[in-house]
């Protein structure tokens, strides 16, 4: 009877110690994730992404989500700010962004910098009245701007693109070169020049005077 008490007991705290073990090995992987993000692969961002639900609400309360709607009272830019700090000190970094349609569906970013370039991928997959896909783009250089309103406010701007850029109106002028050229039908988006349309990726009021500087 003792000898089958204490090969219970053996079993049930192998067992525990076992499923202790596995939930550990999933919390770490999991954390671990959340720091290092999904890298580069394709499938491990959709898998990342989908996690996300579609309410705003929830997207408030994640640390990790920064919110560009390019509206004030919306906007949560801090997951942003901080990803913005460790690319201009040359280090790599990811983060994930949304903003939000009319209809008020999410459109989800994913942004990873390894220390050279840029991959920008766009998730329109809880967009109804979209196109249920995933955009991917890269670039080379990541452009902040800190500019004054008409009312004496800043504004602050971040730009992808594979080209230096000095100013907004820098931006807008690549913009109407590259119009006139395509209706002229002299356009080659695989010059060294343009490459790709420079991609603003928010350009919002600043109320934070520790974000980003160019």
């Amino acid at each position: 009877m003792e000898k089958s008490k204490k090969l219970r007991i053996g079993i049930t705290t192998a067992i525990i110690l076992c499923l202790l073990g596995v939930g550990l090995y999933f919390l770490w992987g999991a954390l671990a994730e959340r720091k290092a993000g999904p890298g580069t692969d394709m499938e491990a961002i959709k898998k990342y992404l989908s996690r996300y639900s579609n309410d705003y609400e929830d997207h408030a309360k994640d640390k990790k989500l920064a919110v560009i709607d390019h509206i004030p009272n919306l906007n949560k830019l801090e997951p942003w700010y901080d990803f913005a700090e460790k690319v201009r000190a040359g280090e790599p970094a990811w983060v994930t962004m949304v903003e939000y349609t009319i209809e008020g569906d999410s459109i989800f970013y994913y942004l990873h910098y390894d220390g050279t370039e840029f991959l920008y991928v766009k998730d329109t997959t809880r967009d109804k009245f979209g196109s249920h896909v995933y955009l991917k783009e890269k670039f080379t250089k990541l452009s902040e701007f800190t500019e004054t309103a008409k009312d004496g406010g800043t504004i602050y701007s971040a730009v992808l693109s594979n080209m230096e850029l000095t100013s907004t109106e820098h931006v807008e002028q690549m913009f109407r070169e590259v119009y006139a050229e395509m209706e002229a039908g002299t356009y080659d988006p695989e010059t060294a020049e343009y490459q790709r349309f420079p991609y603003t990726i928010i350009q919002t009021r600043r109320e934070d005077e520790t974000s980003g500087e160019k």
